[in-house]
């Protein structure tokens, strides 16, 4: 699993919710806040340390017929596609401007995962 390439783990649940609450707030306070904003789960980890807590946290783990990971670098797995080694986004411009942030993500796959119990 690469283990180099980092980003925001994201449930769309959650951005749903989010994007409802600003939604909520109605056309003239969205319109006073007109921009281009990121929003993505907080804080970010590697593709290697996602897939690892999703097979952690899996209710079904017993059924996993994947029983170990073991990280490697993107340069294991060549593609025709550049993949960039760190796309986070930095969310604090709409949590500045909207008061509202996404659930870090491991908290965000724990109750992703809950769902799934």
């Amino acid at each position: 699993m690469v283990s180099d390439q980092v980003a925001n783990p994201t449930w769309a649940r959650m951005l749903a919710e989010i994007t409802a609450q600003v939604l909520a707030r109605g056309k003239e306070y969205i319109h006073e806040r007109v921009g281009l904003y990121h929003l993505a789960g907080g804080g970010f980890a590697s593709r290697f340390e996602w897939a690892r807590l999703i097979l952690e946290l899996d209710p079904n783990r017993h059924e996993q017929m994947v029983k170990e990971l073991l990280p490697a670098p993107t340069s294991d797995f060549p593609t025709p596609a550049r993949r960039p080694l760190f796309s986070a986004l930095n969310c604090d411009k709409f949590a500045a401007t909207f008061g509202l942030r996404l659930s870090a993500w491991e908290a965000a796959l724990r109750m992703a995962m809950d769902v799934l119990k």
